[in-house]
Parts: C-alpha cells; structure tokens; sequence
C-alpha cells in the first residue's frame, strides 16, 4: 500500500472547503477521507490579543475563504519561516526556549542556539495570564519566573505543505497545522492517559480521582445543559453569546462590550446606538464618515470569529469526555495492559507514567519509528536518570 501511495500519477486528493472534506483517491476511487478547516467564509482581520486598555489587537493580514481552482504540492518543508508571521515561525515548532547570560535563545538545531524574537522574549517575562503566545513544558525558578519553556505558537506547526497553482511559484495557500492545534492534541492524549491509569474499574470512578478529566466532564455538562454553569464563566459568557442564550451577571461582566456589539452586527439585530457607535470609533471598528459610523467589517467578523473559537474549544473537549465514555468498555483492556506495564517497569507514579506514555504516543503519531533503545532512553529522561 506504501507503494501506491508513493505513486503520482495513481493518487489523487480533491478537498471541499465549504464542506470541511479532504478526499483521497487512489486508482481514481475514493480511498480515505478526512475532516479539514478551509480558510475563513468571511475576510477578516484575526483578532490576537487585547492591549492594556482591553482594546482589541488585529492581525495585519487579512484571512479569507479558501479560492477555488487546481493546486499542486509545491514543497514540502519542515520548520518552515514566513514573511508574514516572522516571529511566531522562527522558532521551530516545539523548540526549547531558554533564559541564558540574562537572555532568551531558542535552539534552532542541536546545539545551535540563537536569539528569540524581542516580542517572544518579552512575552515570556510576562504573568501566566499576560502572555499571549503558547507554550509548553514551562519551568519556572523559586521566585516563579519562567526560566525555560517549549513553542508552541509557531502558526505553521512542525510540517507544513507549500502549494503552487503553476508549480514554479508557491501559492499563497499552505496546508498545515498549528502549533497550538498540535498541542491540543498533546493535551488530550494527556488526558487519556491519565484516565486509563486510574486504578478504578469504573468510569466515572476514574474520572473523580482524575483532575484532567475531571475539568473536561465539566465542558460535556455544560455543553449539553448550558444552565448548568459548570465551566469558568469567561467561557461559557462566549459561547452563550455566540448561540444568543441568557448570560449570567458574572458571565456579563467577562464580555468586552465591543464583542456584543460585533454579535449584534453580524447578526443584524438592529440599528447601533449611539453608545455602541462611540465604542466602535473609539476602538478602531468604524470611522465617521459624511455624518455616518462605517463599520469596519473586517475587525467585526475577526472578533465574531474569537468568540467561535471559545464555542469550538468547549465542543473539542465535550466531545472528548463523550468519546472516552463511549468507548470505556474497548478501552479497557488498555488500561489492563497500562497497569501491567507500570508494574513491570517499575514505575508507582501515575504522574510520570503518563508523561512516559504520553510522548510514546506523540512520537508514533509524528509516524516515528520507535526502538527499544529509543524507548528506554525515553524512560530514563523521565525517571531522571
């Protein structure tokens, strides 16, 4: 099948970006299909953060929906550097970041270590809740300040795919996975396997002594009962917006006003008034203009979109708790295989066990190939000997 697959001229895939399909086709019938995210429906500008004032910060490049037409494999690279998103992809996917004669470098390769970007650097000196791009494995020194993490914002991921539609110059479309989707999914595995070594029978006996677990059964309550209020209002204030449910007085409170508003907007659920027009001009949403507040549609939609984000975070993890619970009776017999491997090898701590399994897992997702020698040095690295 590898062969096949290598095979040019016999594989094929066609994707639909309105329909979220990715189609293969081998020997010109469909042979696998996955689920994929097309660009934006609407231009917009990303929102990426908010600064001091709470005033919303833009990307500068626009996003929009994925154009139709034919697309060829142009390159394929790893680590790969934009123009556009400089700092966010210096850093190689995953890197170690780290504070060294009062300076923060990331290694590039092996043993190489250079500069990180000034807004990464500075980024890092910032409080948990201040910083704005991702990390992970983060050690901290006796006082709390970060003194070493991993990337995990480089926006491109590890591998990314450079398409062309005339295969001599690269199209402005890549095929690729974020840094902070791929450690969504570290996250998840996290969590699978920190349930699967809980020594009860039981699935919701599991869940209880779990606390990964237990943080993301709150999101399937909330998400099939949104009244229950079992989530950080913060986020359920998002997503009750976004499906225009009740809020909460807490959950109000947590809802940057220009958001209502972009909701308002998208949604035409009337005329603005004049308070919400003086909110827009003074943020940067909309000019006046001849009389009249010109709404700025492209900020609108991007803040439209921050908020369908939060609704898509719930739902990733309310579907993880409903899928584990789903298949709990297959499952089980990993788990038996997990407590047989922690009694071999000697390892009491469910803790370091999971970090042990978990990046097992990683590696054979990333299609490595795994030895027993590399397997071994990989205990030893989180036994710490």
């Amino acid at each position: 099948m590898k062969s096949e697959l290598s095979s040019k001229t016999e594989v094929k895939t066609v994707i639909y970006p309105g329909k979220g399909a990715y189609v293969l086709y081998l020997h010109g019938e469909p042979y696998a299909a996955l689920k994929v995210n097309g660009g934006t429906k609407e231009r917009m500008y990303m929102l990426q953060y908010r600064d001091e004032r709470g005033y919303p910060m833009f990307d500068s490049s626009l996003a929009g929906p994925t154009p139709a037409g034919k697309l060829y494999v142009f390159k394929k690279v790893a680590n790969y550097v934009s123009n556009i998103y400089r700092e966010q992809t210096t850093i190689p996917m995953g890197a170690i970041i780290r504070k060294i004669g009062g300076k923060w470098r990331f290694e590039a390769s092996e043993g190489e270590w250079k500069s990180a970007p000034a807004g990464v650097a500075q980024d890092l000196e910032e409080s948990d809740l201040g910083r704005q791009y991702a990390y992970f494995e983060i050690l901290k020194d006796i006082d709390g300040k970060v003194i070493q993490a991993r990337w995990a914002s480089n926006t491109f991921g590890s591998y990314p795919i450079l398409l062309s539609r005339d295969m001599r110059r690269q199209a402005p479309e890549l095929i690729h996975t974020t840094g902070e989707l791929m450690i969504d999914q570290y996250s998840m595995l996290s969590v699978m396997v920190d349930l699967l070594s809980q020594p009860y029978r039981s699935f919701d006996q599991c869940v209880e002594s779990a606390d990964s677990i237990s943080d993301i059964k709150g999101y399937f309550d909330f998400d099939r009962d949104p009244a229950s209020g079992s989530i950080n209002s913060e986020q359920s204030a998002y997503y009750k917006l976004y499906f225009d449910l009740p809020l909460s007085t807490e959950e109000a409170v947590h809802l940057p006003e220009d958001a209502v508003i972009a909701n308002k907007i998208v949604k035409k659920q009337g005329a603005l008034s004049g308070r919400e027009e003086e909110v827009l001009v003074r943020e940067g949403l909309a000019k006046r203009s001849g009389g009249r507040v010109v709404v700025d549609m492209k900020k609108i939609y991007g803040l439209q979109f921050d908020a369908y984000l939060n609704v898509v975070l719930i739902k990733k993890y309310a579907n993880l708790s409903a899928v584990l619970r789903e298949n709990w009776d297959d499952l089980s017999e990993l788990r038996r295989i997990i407590a047989s491997d922690m009694k071999s090898l000697s390892i009491l701590d469910p803790v370091l066990y999971r970090r042990f399994a978990v990046e097992l897992i990683m590696k054979r997702i990333g299609l490595k190939k795994l030895t027993q020698e590399e397997v071994l040095n990989d205990l030893s690295d989180t036994l710490g000997l």
